[in-house]
């Protein structure tokens, strides 16, 4: 879909490279997409300017550069929100807090169109020229990504049977709120042994049954850190961070130079 190889790395072993984007410009979300990462994520969760118009814009900005993947991180396994940014022509969703292996089958039911799930077939954003619907919809049920996310202690005490979902794609953990639910500073989870721990069987879990393994990175000293451990999904930083990252690094060597006259 939109000629990303997103799929075809994992299949290679290869890592893939998000940019996350929060602000919900389209002109910011095509930076990203132009910076040379594999995919960019909109993060309909968090991003306070994402919403049902803004994405589709972010989406359609995307499109511009070939090969990368729009994804959107959707709230929930709310089956519109997920069929509005596939049908707006989304690669994958990335769902948050998903904690049971039946949240993750609904968002598989949610990104397949029967007989393997419940998509209902509207727009068809990806067909390619003189394809019947027929193979639309099989190439659609193979190419779609579906990701979930774990970010609760129940969600890790539920990993086997969650990994077990047929047709789910990835796995992706969120630090923080993992790290609030299980009372660790969100400033000590990446070197935390309990987190380390999480991070060790969830992944496992995730490879045995062959899904892509993701966690969630702020710099690359992180993302590196989770790359050793597995992660085959990595984010690095997002467009907020990346502006507030370089703006304070030239206001800092900008008065380091002032300062040293």
């Amino acid at each position: 879909m939109n000629g990303n190889q997103i799929k075809k790395k994992w299949r290679e072993r290869k890592i893939v490279i998000a940019g996350w984007s929060m602000i919900g410009h389209p002109d910011v979300a095509l930076l990203l997409a132009q910076s040379g990462v594999d995919a960019v994520v909109l993060d309909w969760q968090h991003g306070v300017h994402i919403n049902e118009a803004s994405i589709v814009i972010c989406i359609e900005s995307i499109f511009r550069q070939p090969g990368v993947a729009p994804l959107v991180r959707v709230p929930s396994t709310d089956r519109y929100q997920i069929s509005h940014v596939l049908d707006a022509g989304a690669c994958g969703i990335l769902v948050a807090m998903v904690n049971t292996a039946e949240e993750a089958q609904q968002a598989v039911n949610a990104c397949r169109y029967a007989p393997t799930g419940g998509r209902s077939l509207g727009m068809m954003p990806h067909q390619q020229p003189r394809e019947s619907i027929e193979d639309y919809v099989v190439r659609a049920n193979q190419e779609i990504i579906c990701i979930v996310m774990i970010e609760t202690k129940q969600g890790v005490e539920n990993i086997e049977e969650i990994c077990d979902v047929q047709g789910l794609d990835g796995i992706y953990i969120g630090p923080y709120d993992l790290s609030l639910d299980m009372g660790i500073a969100t400033d000590k989870f990446i070197d935390h042994p309990q987190h380390l721990n999480i991070v060790t069987k969830v992944f496992k879990a995730a490879r045995q049954r062959g899904i892509a393994t993701g966690h969630h990175g702020f710099n690359l000293g992180d993302t590196i850190k989770w790359i050793k451990m597995g992660s085959m999904f990595c984010q690095l930083g997002s467009d907020t961070s990346f502006v507030v990252s370089m703006a304070r690094s030239n206001l800092d060597t900008l008065h380091n130079l002032i300062s040293l006259d």
